[in-house]
């Protein structure tokens, strides 16, 4: 019958508005300056939304950066809403498994969380990604588990797809008429649109021309609202199937050639290679093979630029593939310079805590200490300090010797070589003067005592 790509129907549940060009220059130079918090990563998504039918390769880097801000804040909405952006976006550009990869990070993260809005939008995204696979059953698979947590617009159009890609227009007109239903219910253009568009095909496969015809007219006007040139061209590539066996056959030429020119002028090539073949069968059966030998050459000439796209985005994959490593690779750079900041933190308030609580023993005129106590805290006092003073030139050391292991525990060693005499010298000056203040106290304790016991 006939392949609908991939749409931003598979993210109705995560992006619910349609950008305008001025409205995405604008957030492009807001993000140029905004603070990395949670409304940047809101405003990564809502971009990476707007962008993946068009530019997937754009939408993968602005959601890479998304969730790796989210992961940096703690923000697991935008972590969760980042793994669905990304895998949709590699489903758009053709890379199944990379998508995969994504969508099944994406449904670990949401089942610990037990939420099932989420829970189902994973189930609909993995049976989407089948679906563009060709794999059917496991589409119908997924697709099932999400509607039995969710019973969505969403899930349900995208059960109704897969069924028409089946041959099975029963199943299919069921779960379109429910799909059909919410869509009424929820007034939105694009909804509407791509719902009559799905059950026009299901009319068109059960040969009930007239109710296919008629869905294709009112699914047309919806989907130009929205400027969502992909439905308008399949539509009207549905209405030349249904004048063909009519016997319209004037009509069907005319509809075909409005889908080859949305398709031209939108740069779609699958589109354009589908149209004018159609238009060659036409003319072919209406024996004109000057107009089906031309329309031929157009399908062979978008095939061989597709071909060339593909080769050429085989390398370009692979410089794409780097650029998201670099960025993996400074973001897990900027997450250990966290890290190393609050652990440098945490060992000098522990020092601090340790040094206060020595110079208070030292320094008080009514305790009396063991000098067990000082020489124990002596050992976690020079512990704490070896680890600090780790802490803080292990970046210059691993710069130094190129994070050699051999070097950088030679280094380390020699640190300690440094310390450890230091430390027996304050020690032994500490006990020197714990000592001192212990007689003090004693001696003053024995005066006291013999004060008292003298006769008045």
């Amino acid at each position: 019958m006939r392949k609908i790509a991939l749409t931003s129907l598979l993210l109705l549940n995560l992006i619910a508005a349609y950008s305008q060009p001025n409205i995405q220059d604008s957030l492009f130079q807001v993000l140029k300056t905004q603070k990395q918090d949670t409304a940047r990563v809101k405003n990564l998504l809502w971009l990476a939304g707007d962008l993946f039918v068009s530019k997937p390769d754009t939408s993968i880097l602005l959601s890479i950066e998304a969730l790796a801000l989210s992961k940096r804040i703690d923000f697991s909405e935008g972590v969760i809403e980042s793994l669905g952006l990304i895998g949709v976006s590699y489903t758009v550009a053709g890379n199944y498994p990379k998508a995969l990869d994504y969508h099944l990070k994406r449904l670990k993260l949401v089942e610990k969380s037990r939420d099932t809005f989420a829970i189902a939008s994973s189930y609909n995204l993995l049976g989407a990604l089948y679906r563009e696979q060709g794999n059917y059953q496991e589409a119908i698979n997924y697709l099932y588990k999400g509607k039995a947590l969710q019973n969505r617009f969403d899930i349900l159009t995208n059960i109704c797809d897969t069924y028409i890609h089946l041959n099975m227009a029963d199943s299919a007109r069921l779960y379109g008429q429910q799909a059909l239903t919410m869509a009424y219910q929820s007034k939105n253009d694009r909804s509407m649109g791509w719902i009559l568009f799905e059950m026009a095909f299901v009319h068109l496969l059960a040969e009930e021309y007239p109710l296919a015809l008629a869905n294709f007219r009112m699914s047309i006007p919806l989907s130009r609202n929205v400027n969502d040139y992909v439905a308008l061209c399949k539509q009207y590539r549905g209405m030349a199937e249904v004048f063909e066996k009519t016997g319209q056959i004037d009509s069907s030429f005319q509809y075909a050639r409005d889908a080859l020119s949305i398709a031209q002028q939108s740069s779609m090539l699958n589109e354009v290679i589908k149209s004018s073949s159609f238009l060659s069968t036409l003319y072919r059966k209406r024996h004109n093979p000057d107009s089906a030998l031309a329309y031929m050459d157009i399908a062979k000439a978008a095939n061989d630029s597709l071909f060339n796209q593909q080769r050429e985005s085989q390398v370009q994959s692979l410089t794409f593939d780097e650029k998201i490593r670099q960025i993996e690779l400074q973001e897990r750079e900027k997450q250990e310079m966290e890290q190393r900041k609050h652990n440098l933190q945490f060992s000098a308030i522990a020092l601090g805590l340790i040094s206060f609580l020595v110079l208070f023993l030292l320094l008080s005129h009514s305790v009396v200490v063991n000098q067990k106590t000082i020489r124990f805290l002596g050992v976690v006092s020079l512990l704490l300090v070896f680890e600090f003073i780790n802490l803080l030139i292990h970046p210059f050391l691993g710069e130094m010797t190129h994070h050699s292991p051999i070097w950088m525990l030679l280094i380390m060693v020699c640190i300690a070589a440094l310390l450890v005499p230091l430390h027996h010298k304050i020690e032994h000056w500490l006990t020197h003067k714990l000592v001192e203040k212990n007689n003090r106290i004693r001696l003053a304790a024995a005066k006291k005592t013999i004060a008292d016991l003298e006769p008045m």
